[in-house]
């Protein structure tokens, strides 16, 4: 027997799974800056800076909150898929 009867519709792939499909096909995935927040805690030089994003695709919406730091990271993360991509593509 199956854990879930959740299973029995859905074949659920490991989220780094290189075929798992999280987005709907077709359908454009927008992001608006709704706002920004300054955090002064302390006595920081610099104040953090969260960003307020509103995130839609299809008929679900997001709201997140998210630090510079955190699109550093993301912007680190895609470079080094994109030079893996480009690695493991066989030669012709």
């Amino acid at each position: 027997e199956l854990p879930s009867p959740y299973l029995l519709v859905y074949c659920i792939k490991p989220f780094k799974e290189r075929n798992r499909h999280v987005f709907l096909k077709g359908v454009p995935v927008t992001v608006h800056v709704e706002g920004i927040e300054r955090n002064l805690r302390g006595f920081k030089v610099r104040p953090n800076t969260v960003y307020m994003m509103r995130i839609t695709h299809g008929d679900f919406t997001w709201m997140v909150k998210k630090k510079f730091k955190h699109f550093e990271e993301l912007h680190r993360d895609l470079l080094k898929h994109k030079f893996k991509a480009r690695v493991i593509k066989p030669l012709a």
